[in-house]
């Protein structure tokens, strides 16, 4: 009898224990999904709408709405457009510049660059229709594409110790990069005659 009632004691706090520690793991299980949960929607929430820049220039890309974009004055005829990106939330910044070359490709401009520059990784790339190359070190990135024309677009972005956040925007605005559809202007004089301005003669009857 007093072996039965050990065995019946052991056995309900085996059967305690399992529960406690089976409710223990669902109430942490929980506790982490709602954690995360909460972290996604915050960060649904804090995830920036995007806008599209259009530039005088003649092209477009979409960027992150939070970010400031400053068009310097331009006092060099060799140069269409010079931007520099920043945030108010992020160290770090990108510059593009919009130039005319003597070069036909980028392996043409590479060879006049620093031997730093010569050294780091790079892909190919397409701003738009254009054939470009792509370098990237730790601390920055560099798009480069030349034009059938010569001119040249370059996208500089310096991380600053923020990699994920402006590599992300650099892609953004690489991967969106279009150029302006050039506008056909008709003028409104060629397409239309006016019947005030047009004359007759009038035929004279000979009887």
């Amino acid at each position: 009898m007093h072996k039965l009632f050990i065995i019946i004691v052991g056995i309900s706090l085996a059967a305690a224990l399992f529960i406690g520690i089976t409710f223990y793991n669902k109430t942490r299980q929980d506790a982490t999904l709602s954690t995360e949960n909460a972290l996604e929607s915050t960060e649904e929430l804090e995830k920036p709408a995007e806008t599209k820049y259009d530039d005088p220039a003649g092209f477009s890309f979409s960027y992150p709405d939070n970010l400031l974009i400053e068009e310097s004055d331009i006092k060099d005829s060799a140069l269409y457009s010079h931007l520099v990106i920043t945030s108010e939330k992020h160290k770090g910044t990108i510059e593009i510049k919009v130039m005319d070359s003597n070069f036909s490709t980028t392996s043409a401009w590479l060879k006049k660059q620093s031997e730093e520059q010569k050294k780091l990784p790079s892909v190919p790339i397409k701003l738009a229709d254009i054939e470009g190359t792509e370098y990237e070190s730790e601390t920055t990135i560099r798009a480069v594409a030349i034009d059938s024309d010569k001119i040249l677009y370059d996208i500089q972005t310096m991380f600053n110790g923020d990699k994920d956040f402006w590599l992300s925007v650099h892609r953004k605005i690489v991967n969106t990069f279009v150029f302006a559809e050039p506008e056909l202007v008709v003028s409104g004089n060629e397409e239309s005659t006016s019947v005030e301005d047009t004359s007759y003669e009038e035929e004279e009857i000979i009887e």
